[in-house]
């Protein structure tokens, strides 16, 4: 019952979500909301995401972050990086004691060319919830660079080079930045 994205079919999915509208309609929504992004419609996404009431349930609150992370770095993929930033910004003001939405904020500053303002959204990141799970200090330490503050852009890459969790690309990555400065 899976959507195609996770194994199962695309078609077995749409029909999950008709079966459990009646009984669980903000799951269905969750649902639609991953098949629009499937489909690259970015603004069905949006709306049926819009349109999720969370109330008191913790995993539709979970399930409703994580797809609207999910949106903001499509639509940053896709260089709608004003879009993108709207959805971070709402992101850390309905979640302000969660990472996501401001280390997304920082990695859209970053591509805009505000490093300033990145690196202190990264760092505001750093402290929250979920943190461990981000590669925080990568994007810090591009944020630096960009700024021009290699020391700190140094400090911030060697911590993460030194993460054990860490994604072995963006320690390649990582090491690639650290050699350039030396």
């Amino acid at each position: 019952m899976a959507p195609g994205f996770a194994g199962g079919s695309t078609a077995k999915a749409r029909e999950l979500a008709a079966e459990v509208q009646a009984r669980q309609p903000e799951q269905a929504k969750l649902l639609r909301a991953l098949l629009a992004m499937n489909d690259k419609d970015w603004a069905g996404a949006e709306r049926e995401l819009a349109g999720v009431k969370a109330g008191d349930d913790r995993t539709v609150a979970r399930e409703l972050r994580g797809s609207w992370v999910r949106l903001g770095f499509e639509l940053m993929e896709q260089k709608n990086l004003p879009k993108a930033r709207g959805i971070f910004e709402s992101l850390q003001r309905d979640y302000p004691a969660h990472a996501a939405g401001p280390y997304g904020l920082g990695r859209v500053l970053t591509e805009m060319g505000q490093a300033e303002e990145a690196v202190r959204s990264l760092e505001r990141a750093r402290g929250l919830e979920g943190a461990e799970r981000l590669p925080i200090d990568h994007r810090l330490g591009q944020a630096l660079l960009a700024k021009g503050e290699k020391a700190g852009a140094k400090a911030a890459l060697e911590r993460f080079v030194q993460n054990k969790r860490a994604n072995p690309r963006n320690v390649e990555d990582a090491k690639k930045l650290l050699a350039g400065m030396a």
